[in-house]
């Protein structure tokens, strides 16, 4: 006798995805990854990426590490603060005049990475910071997830916006991934990395208070002593009169954001949403500190339940990108440690309904940056929020 098998709803089929295996997922993602580089080597081949059509440098984001770190090879750290002479930094790397503007708005502890890569040409040395940069991502990446961490890291949209630009992406989300995948296993070190992250400290003002709550004393004591000697290096190395060209260029680069010379829809942030929706810079910031008080409630319940370390951790790392007022496309390549946090808690507990593609979903969506040309990251960040909040 043969056993009839009745077929499950297509709905149930959809929720369940089971179309989303592991084994799918790295196809997709290593096609998504070949699509990019034929992109790339169009955009290179037509002269819009990495040399123009007279062979010359393209200025992207990039120039303005190259350009920090050869004022300050130089023996002149605080010029790297006057825009005038950065401008002037830039034109000698790119070799010509060109219009747009890349100033630097990084604390010294920054230069230490940038004087380094001047000691290269600049072609060289935006190929070799991508790449370094992008493999510690990985690297960091893999103790999440180790089987898939690769393709999804390279197929992400985030990781081709902060490749093509020589963005600093990379590094920010490796040193939250290594932190919070190291947080059991070696504190001390999770905290290293941690006070390393300082150089972008918007990023990271929900960390302590997430270390409190969990009582990780230890990282929190390594995270401010490595953040102290960080910045100590920097005095020591470049002169305490660069921190104050810092401190002095902070009014100015202020200054420039509210005046929306960046672009409102370039900055993935609620303040910049509703700068396009209101141009009222007081009713922005108050629609920010709403929403970024109701982010840090979600994560707060996440992290005060018996929620799995994974969940926590990919809570925090959502939470963080969305309370922060200024982050851009290629910022949100943190993004995709949250998700790597998700699935692999999914992988070890199972999913539920619909949390595959959600998950998915939240790492495709910030590409829509480019075909709506407005804060789709947000999309993403509130959705993986989402997803933290249901599993825990």
């Amino acid at each position: 006798m043969s056993a009839k098998i009745t077929p499950a709803p297509a709905g149930f089929l959809l929720s369940d995805a089971p179309f989303l295996n592991g084994n799918r997922i790295a196809v997709y993602s290593y096609a998504a990854t070949a699509i990019y580089g034929l992109l790339v080597f169009y955009a290179y081949y037509r002269g819009f990426w990495f040399r123009d059509a007279a062979g010359f440098p393209t200025p992207t984001d990039f120039v303005s590490f190259w350009s920090a770190g050869f004022i300050a090879y130089a023996g002149r750290a605080p010029e790297a603060y006057i825009w005038e002479l950065h401008k002037q930094a830039a034109i000698f790397a790119i070799g010509r005049q060109f219009e747009e503007i890349f100033p630097w708005h990084y604390p010294p502890t920054f230069l230490l990475v940038a004087l380094p890569l001047a000691w290269l040409p600049y072609l060289q040395a935006w190929f070799l910071w991508v790449a370094l940069s992008g493999a510690f991502f990985l690297a960091a990446l893999r103790r999440i997830l180790p089987r898939l961490a690769v393709p999804v890291g390279l197929a992400a949209p985030t990781s081709l916006a902060c490749a093509v630009v020589g963005q600093n992406g990379f590094l920010t989300a490796g040193l939250m991934a290594a932190a919070l995948a190291l947080l059991d296993r070696r504190p001390r070190l999770a905290g290293l990395f941690l006070g390393l992250l300082t150089y972008k400290p918007h990023f990271g003002v929900l960390f302590p208070l997430f270390l409190a709550l969990e009582k990780r004393w230890s990282t929190i004591l390594s995270a401010a002593a490595s953040a102290v000697a960080f910045a100590g290096i920097s005095a020591l190395v470049f002169g305490t009169d660069t921190w104050r060209a810092f401190f002095e260029s902070i009014a100015v680069t202020n200054a420039m954001l509210h005046a929306g010379a960046a672009g409102w829809h370039k900055l993935q942030s609620v303040y910049a949403l509703f700068r396009q929706l209101t141009r009222d810079n007081l009713v922005s910031w108050a629609a920010h500190g709403l929403v970024a008080a109701g982010v840090g409630a979600l994560a707060l319940r996440v992290w005060t339940r018996s929620a799995s370390p994974a969940v926590k951790s990919a809570a925090l790392v959502a939470a963080s990108f969305l309370v922060a007022p200024y982050a851009y496309v290629y910022d949100a390549v943190v993004l995709t440690v949250a998700a790597a946090f998700l699935a692999r808690d999914g992988q070890e507990r199972g999913f539920g309904p619909w949390e595959k593609i959600l998950l998915c979903l939240a790492c495709i969506v910030p590409a829509f940056f480019y075909v709506l040309n407005t804060t789709a990251s947000l999309v993403a960040g509130f959705l993986l929020l989402f997803v933290a909040v249901r599993r825990a």
